[in-house]
Order: structure tokens, then sequence, then C-alpha cells
């Protein structure tokens, strides 16, 4: 990893980005996913091993019935059987790393066309994975789910409306287990009903339009990650010498279980301190066109590395088969480029969008600083913001931090978002251009004066602001600090508070917290996360800020939500996309350095069916893991 010519590799990084930008935000033409099977079943080796030995039923037994089970189209062509793939994860804090990979499938998904999605969204266009297939009423009052009839779990056992019953019913509406039920399932406080006429038929009940309902609930793996066959053990109200605590500890919320039943195309077999390992699910409802039962490959390994530069020795070193989550940092594509051959593999440029590029700032409305009194009034005042976003040259973090690539923009949506347009393409630089004169305009219009050079209050105190980066990566401790000077020009006294990510986010609702760095969440669409965590960068956390109660930009940008939340039409809730958005960036509620950035994909020579180009949202799940398979 030494001994290359860095700005070399990257200006080649920077003339790569020009083309590689570009291929990966174009839609790829893949056929329909919804293929055709022909001939009879076939199975892995060693799946066929363990039914001649009497251990499993024969593959046509372990699939749904033969109109229900789900047919995937190869990306490239029908692949061979065997192998595992060589992935990783940093450590036990980073669980998420499998899930995402492989493990994240819920009853619907984004499909690949995007472009097509986003005309139907959001109620049309979805692609079912675990459903079989899904129907409105019209006034998006009632949603009816159709479940794959004989699919089961990866234990053998039948997987049915019971089961998401069980998840609904006796988990997330059971006060003992939930205080309260997600917000995600309620609509104006009224509870989403859900019944069960048969073993194969889910019907939602909404108090009133919920049309965002499969965005919000049913495309995450959560809502059928709940056998009940195999939870009523650990469940009170089944087994009265069970415990809570003994369900939280067994069920779907503790991550990577070894041997807990899934419906995803790998189960998890081994988990210690040194590795995860998925090895194939026998009962997968999934096959190829040729009939070939999915997944290719054997077991998908996720040993612990420790730390990014140790998975880049690995990438480097030719030990990484897929690659994508703590991958995300710029500062290491110079070294993966210049060592594709070496290593073996490719860099793959997917769109998307991932919480490890460093270009969102975030304020804590509810800051009440001891230290700094002064400073909660100034956070809620949008000039403060606004001041703070234009005294920033977006340009110097994109060159310096990014390598060159993507845009400079005040909010986070790719060009190659269904919803982008050129009057999106204005809404996404409101308050985003360098305006050193217009920032110290708007600061000297509320009394902070400068005194030889510092911006003071007029008690005379400096106005001081603190903003914290995750210690981990050096993309955001260089965003933190071009940030911090670009404030310091101005006359405020800023710092940087570097802090481990383990911390950040245990810091997060700390009313001592002023601001602090993170990624966008949905470049791509919006939809996926209108939610509102704290890290979310479009609709900036309430949580952050209860129990003050919210500010009067944020009440209004809570209006927005509630009416995208309950809007069928496709064109009307895209114009409500972007009056949100233009409410976002004028107001500076919270603002992105850059946007159109690429998701860093780390493919190995050895693997096939791979896209060239695709989806990632944080997520390998789009472009189908199950039909990648290792070549000969």
């Amino acid at each position: 990893m030494t001994g290359f010519d860095r700005e070399k590799t990257r200006r080649d990084v920077l003339q790569l980005g020009l083309s590689a930008t570009a291929a990966a935000f174009a839609v790829p033409s893949l056929a329909n996913a919804q293929a055709t099977a022909s001939g009879p079943y076939k199975e892995a080796p060693q799946l066929a091993a363990r039914v001649r030995a009497g251990q499993l039923p024969p593959v046509a037994e372990r699939l749904p019935v033969p109109d229900d089970v789900l047919v995937i189209k190869p990306t490239e062509r029908v692949g061979t059987y065997g192998g595992t793939i060589r992935s990783f994860m940093l450590n036990e804090a980073d669980w998420p790393a499998p899930q995402n990979a492989c493990l994240n499938y819920g009853l619907m998904m984004f499909p690949r066309d995007i472009e097509a999605f986003g005309k139907g969204m959001p109620m049309r266009g979805w692609e079912p994975v675990v459903a079989k297939s899904y129907s409105w009423k019209d006034d998006a009052t009632q949603l009816t789910i159709t479940l794959r009839k004989g699919m089961k779990w990866s234990d053998g056992a039948p997987f049915t409306s019971e089961d998401v019953m069980f998840a609904w019913h006796d988990v997330w509406f059971n006060k003992d287990l939930q205080p309260a039920p997600p917000s995600t399932l309620l609509v104006d406080g009224k509870s989403v009903r859900l019944s069960a006429p048969d073993e194969s038929t889910l019907v939602f009940d909404f108090p009133g339009p919920y049309p965002t309902f499969i965005f919000t609930a049913l495309r995450h793996s959560e809502i059928v990650q709940y056998p009940k066959h195999y939870l009523k053990q650990f469940h009170p109200k089944y087994t009265p010498s069970a415990t809570v605590k003994d369900f939280l500890e067994n069920s779907a919320r503790a991550r990577n279980i070894v041997n807990f039943p899934s419906v995803s195309p790998w189960v998890c077999r081994r988990h210690d301190t040194a590795t995860i390992t998925m090895e194939r699910n026998p009962f997968f409802y999934g096959i190829d066109t040729a009939g070939n039962q999915l997944p290719y490959a054997d077991a998908y390994d996720f040993p612990m590395v420790g730390t990014t530069q140790n998975a880049v020795l690995k990438v480097v070193a030719g030990e990484i088969d897929m690659g994508e989550r703590n991958l995300q940092f710029f500062e290491n594509l110079p070294v993966m480029k210049e060592n594709e051959r070496r290593g073996n593999y490719k860099l793959l440029f997917y769109r998307g969008g991932s919480f490890a590029q460093p270009t969102g700032v975030l304020f804590n409305y509810a800051c009440t600083d001891p230290a700094e009194p002064e400073l909660r009034d100034l956070l809620r005042n949008k000039d403060f913001r606004i001041a703070l976003s234009i005294g920033i040259d977006r340009e110097e973090v994109r060159n310096t931090v990014l390598l060159g690539l993507g845009r400079a923009a005040s909010y986070a949506l790719n060009t190659t978002s269904p919803l982008f347009d050129d009057e999106f393409k204005k809404i996404t630089m409101i308050n985003g251009e360098f305006d050193q004169k217009r920032a110290n305009a708007l600061l000297d219009g509320l009394g902070l004066k400068k005194d030889r050079g510092v911006r003071r209050y007029a008690n005379g105190k400096p106005v001081s602001i603190v903003l914290d980066v995750i210690s981990e990566f050096t993309g955001y401790t260089r965003t933190g600090d071009i940030v911090i000077a670009a404030w310091r020009e101005l006359g405020l006294d800023a710092k940087v508070n570097t802090v481990a990510r383990s911390v950040m986010q245990s810091r997060i609702g700390d009313k001592t917290i002023h601001a602090f760095v993170f990624g966008p969440d949905a470049p791509e669409i919006p939809l996926t996360r209108i939610d509102t965590g704290p890290f979310n960068l479009l609709y900036s956390g309430p949580g952050i800020y209860r129990p003050e109660g919210p500010i009067p930009e944020h009440a209004k940008l809570l209006e927005f939500h509630s009416k995208i939340y309950a809007e069928a039409d496709p064109a009307k809730s895209i114009q409500l996309h972007k009056d949100m958005a233009r409410h976002v960036t004028e107001t500076a509620l919270n603002f992105q350095l850059a946007t159109d950035l690429p998701v860093l994909i780390v493919r190995s020579n050895r693997m096939g069916n791979v896209p060239e180009v695709g989806l990632s949202l944080q997520t390998f799940i789009y472009e189908r893991p199950e039909q990648f398979f290792i070549k000969a």
C-alpha cells in the first residue's frame, strides 16, 4: 500500500469520477426479475446429499407451491453452486454488516428500475419478495398482502400470516415488551389494524390514508423476523416461566443469533469473537430461471477485522469478494483503485448513498450547554444557520475530502433520484453558494459584532460553537477542519470535538451538543427515511429537541412530513417533497455539503452476476446477492 504517487492516483480518480459517477448513476437495463422457471427444480450438491441421507425433504417440498415460487433472473447467466463469499465486519458493534449484505429481506423491496418506480411512488411499482403480491384500495385506506403458499422458515417450519400476526400483536403492540408501538404503525395516533383471513393473506386497515406504509413498515426485514413457532418458548404469554428479558435476548432484536430461523438466503451458523458465518438456507423460496434453488454460494463469511484500515489491507490483498459497508471513505479510494490488479478485484460505483460520506451538518436545537447558554437561541435563528451554511466553501470540501466527486449541494438529492428535475436542482443549492460577504452581513444583523476579529455577544462573551465529528474516519475529521476554519473566518470561536463513533451515537440527545457532522441517509429516495431518526438530514430528528418542543421551522417541516405520509398521488407527492426541501434549504434547518456521491463497491474478479452498475442504499439486497456466484 506504499510506493505509489498519491497525487497522480488522485488525478486518475478525479478523471475516473467523471465517468464512473455517470455510469453508476445510469439506470440498469435489466430484464424483469420475475422471470419464468423451466424444467424440474435442482439444488446445491451439499443439499442433495442431505436429502439422500434423509436429513432434508426433497427440494420440491422445501419450496413454496409452484405458482408461488420466487423466480429471479440472473444478472449475467445461470450460476454455479459452491464456495464462500468473503466479506468482513469491523467488530461486534458492526452487527448490521451481515444484515445489510445478505439478510435484510422484507415483504417488499425496491425494484432495480428506480426511475420507473418513481412514476408510481409511493404505492405502485414495488417488487414483492417474501410477499407474493399486494393490492391497495384506491383511497389508500387498506392494503392486502398475499404471502407465498407453502413457504417455510429456514428450519422447515411453515411461514404463514400467523408469524406476522405474532410480531404485530404479541411484540409491537404488547406493552410489556414495547411500551409504545412503532410510530410507523400509527395514523394520527391511531393504530393500524392487521387481520389475517387465512394463512397466506394479510389485510392492513388504516384509520386514514397511508399510501407510504410499504416504505415505512413492509420493506424492512423486521416484520418477517419473528418466527412464532420458535419464539413462543421465550414469550411470557405462551410460556409462563419465560420473562421479558428472555424474549428480548432471544428474539430478532438480538442480531445474528446462531440457528435463528430466517427467511433470507443465508442463516447464521457461526457467531463468535472472530467471525460471523452465514450458511445457505435450505428452504429459501427462490430459484433461478433454470429451476436451480438459490442461493448459489454455500456461505457468506464476515470475519471481524477491527478497523477500516485493516479492511482496506484485506481488499488490497485480494481477500474480499464483496465489500461495501465501512469502505465508503474516499481517503481510501486512491489506494483501492491503485491496487485493483494486485488484489484481483474491481472497484465499482453504485448509485445510492452512505452514512459514511461526511457531508451533512446537523444542529441540536435543544442545546442547553451551561458553558454556552446564549447559543441555544442562535441555533434556533435561521439567519445564524444560513450564515453558517453559506460561509462554507463546498467546492473545497468536494475537492479536498471527496476527491472531486459528486457536486456541491445544500440538500442531498442525487440527480438520478426519480424525484429530481431542474426545479429540484435549484432547490438543492438554496443557501449553498459560498458567500462570505452575505454570511458576515447576516451575523452583523444579529448584533454579533466583531472585536479584534472575534464575534461577541452583547455581554462581550465570544460566540463559541463546537462541531462533533467521528474520530475513526479521516474524511469526517477533514470535513470538520474545513467547516471550523470557515466559521472562524466569519469570526466565530469555533472548535472541533473528535469522538468515537459509539460515543457520537450515545451522545445523540445530549443537550450539551452544539452541532455534528454526519452523512446523508436517502439521497436517492427520500421516503426511505421518512421516519424521524436523529441522524436523518431531511427530517432533522425531533428526538434531539424534545421535550422543549420544536422551533417554528420544524413544526412546518412536520406538517410536510404528515402530508407526504398521506399523499397517494405520485405527482402531488413529488411536489410536496420539493416544497419540503425548499423549506429545509431556505431555513437551513440542517444542510448538506455535497451529493451525487457514488457508493464504492469492491467486487472480486472471481464473482459472477454482480452488476457493473446498481443501486445500494446501504445494502446489497437490491441486486439480489442470492444470485451472485463464485466462478470456477
